[in-house]
């Protein structure tokens, strides 16, 4: 099942964010709630289809994400363009820049270790 015009809000909600952010001097340092000319700021907008709503959310910061960590942003700047090329060409760079690689590793490391039988192959149930 397709939702058809669903992209359309999407992007429609993607520009109404860029251009509240680009209201402040730097946008990549605006406030978490801030107020801009055109309203509030939120951190992330969701919906729900079956309802006809939105609701905005603020968090804080994910030291590994692939748009906003301090690493991304100090590689972005030492090289916009060959950033944004890197970027569309190997999307899996941006997680390994970011280091969120090396947590999913970490982290399947961690589930097969859970999950595994013991040496005897024995199970207890």
């Amino acid at each position: 099942m397709t939702r058809p015009g669903l992209s359309f809000l999407a992007s429609g909600y993607a520009v109404e964010l860029l251009v509240s952010l680009l209201q402040f001097p730097e946008p990549r340092d605006a406030p978490i709630n801030s107020q801009s000319r055109l309203g509030k700021l939120p951190n992330q907008i969701r919906g729900n289809l079956a309802n006809q709503e939105t609701f905005t959310l603020s968090g804080t910061a994910f030291e590994n994400c692939t748009c906003c960590s301090e690493r991304i942003h100090k590689e972005f700047d030492a090289d916009e363009f060959e950033f944004v090329k890197m970027a569309c060409n190997s999307p899996k760079e941006l997680e390994r820049i970011s280091g969120l690689l090396e947590m999913k590793e970490i982290a399947e490391t961690i589930e097969t270790f859970s999950f595994s039988d013991d040496e005897n192959g024995d199970n207890d149930f």
